[in-house]
């Protein structure tokens, strides 16, 4: 006879947090910044269009508050971009920050706005451009 599972009560407050779930809070909001960057929004106007404070999007860019699914559907909503986004290729834990490099900002700002066709050229460019690096 299988013994009942008893699940422990979480008191209320904070959910525990662990480094996994911070890391991955930080990397979904270095994404937000990303995309919120290159859409040229400043963390307030992103706010306004939340109903939250830009103090509010200054700790989900930062990872420091969690951002709940029905929140960050909002995000990609308002900033334009598939929700899935913020979830493919996530880098490893010692990855650098692609914000940093002044260079990805640059080539995200005259990248956002071009139509998708030729995106996708672009792409398709980029990974000719790799392979032929990679090779030589």
């Amino acid at each position: 006879m299988p013994q009942d599972i008893v699940v422990p009560r979480r008191r209320r407050g904070r959910p525990p947090r662990t480094e996994a779930l911070t890391f991955i809070d930080q990397c979904i909001g270095a994404r937000i910044q990303l995309y919120r960057r290159s859409q040229r929004l400043t963390q307030a106007a992103l706010g306004e269009g939340l109903g939250v404070t830009f103090q509010q999007i200054q700790k989900y860019e930062n990872g420091r508050s969690r951002v709940t699914v029905s929140t960050l559907y909002q995000i990609a909503d308002l900033l334009n971009v598939p929700i899935m986004l913020f979830f493919t290729d996530l880098p490893d834990a010692g990855a650098p920050n692609p914000l940093s490099d002044p260079d990805t900002m640059t080539a995200l700002r005259h990248f956002q706005p071009l139509p998708k066709p030729v995106k996708k050229q672009m792409v398709a460019l980029m990974k000719v451009l790799r392979a032929t690096e990679n090779a030589g």
